[in-house]
């Protein structure tokens, strides 16, 4: 025979200590996720605007003359002055959309595997009552 134990009187509007507890964790570990996201950012754009910056005084500059290479070098120095139709745009814009797809999925993973864990950890704490008269009886702990 399986005994019932006595469940707590719940509040109406509140949730019991176990959602409250699982909650707490959902969000601790978003805002976690979020900090670490903010900060590897912060450090890429950083070192992106360092190397950039060395990199630019890195090559010489040759200011006698108006020759063909003077203009190409300064082309190659300051890839702005390059004109819209070059092919080394397309290979930016296709790694943005690239970029854009893997944060996507990477989002919908994370989505999915916290729901998929909140539905398992649920029904882990669900009681299951069997009595001899073939009626089954579900309580939500």
């Amino acid at each position: 025979m399986i005994e019932s134990y006595p469940q707590p009187p719940s509040v109406p509007g509140r949730l019991p200590e176990d959602n409250v507890r699982m909650l707490s964790k959902l969000l601790l570990t978003l805002v976690v996720t979020v900090l670490v996201a903010v900060y590897l950012r912060k450090r890429y754009q950083q070192s992106k605007a360092q190397k950039t910056s060395s990199s630019g005084n890195s090559l010489p500059v040759r200011s006698t003359g108006n020759s063909e290479l003077d203009s190409f070098l300064s082309k190659a120095r300051d890839p702005s002055k390059q004109s819209s139709g070059t092919a080394t745009s397309i290979p930016g814009n296709l790694a943005v959309k690239i970029k854009a797809v893997l944060w996507t999925l990477l989002a919908v993973l994370v989505v999915s595997g916290g729901v998929a864990s909140y539905l398992y950890w649920q029904d882990q704490h669900r009681l299951v009552t069997v009595s001899a008269n073939e009626r089954m009886e579900v309580v939500d702990l």
